[in-house]
């Protein structure tokens, strides 16, 4: 994919579909719409924080720059792949933050989550079933954060 360059790539704008989630609890039913891609780009911009997915064939890139300084932030690569007896699948190669991060007042978490929202967005909008994320073990404080048991 690193050689593949940018200006090959088809950039998603934002997704039309909208879908609803029904909860049911004891003493009545909510509705929860889910967020678009439009909602989760528009939330972003207003974080200071201009977010791009762009794919090519089942592979996509999501890149996160500052409004403010125009640097990049972060980005994460990714494949939609198909598995004949489990259907589409997300799978997230990696996720980088830059330095960049570090001076701003949204904290790398919430750049995080904004690229995180995009891709599962994206996974939900090609008909993803499933989310793959590698999990590694950089250090205990963060690994006890992504490792489910």
């Amino acid at each position: 994919m690193n050689s593949t360059p940018y200006n090959t790539f088809k950039t998603i704008v934002s997704s039309s579909q909208q879908t609803k989630l029904k909860t049911s609890n004891h003493d009545n039913n909510q509705t929860f719409q889910q967020p678009t891609m439009s909602d989760i780009l528009q939330s972003s911009k207003a974080q200071n924080i201009d977010l791009r997915l762009q794919t090519l064939g089942p592979f996509f890139r999501i890149t996160a720059k500052s409004l403010e300084t125009n640097k990049e932030l972060g980005k994460a690569d990714g494949i939609i792949r198909v598995w004949w007896n489990k259907g589409k699948i997300l799978h997230l190669d990696s996720i980088k933050l830059t330095k960049e991060t570090l001076g701003m007042d949204t904290s790398i978490f919430g750049i995080g989550l904004f690229i995180g929202a995009v891709m599962i967005r994206y996974g939900y909008d090609c008909g993803c079933k499933t989310a793959e994320l590698l999990a590694i073990n950089d250090s205990d404080l963060y690994h006890a954060k992504v490792s489910w048991r």
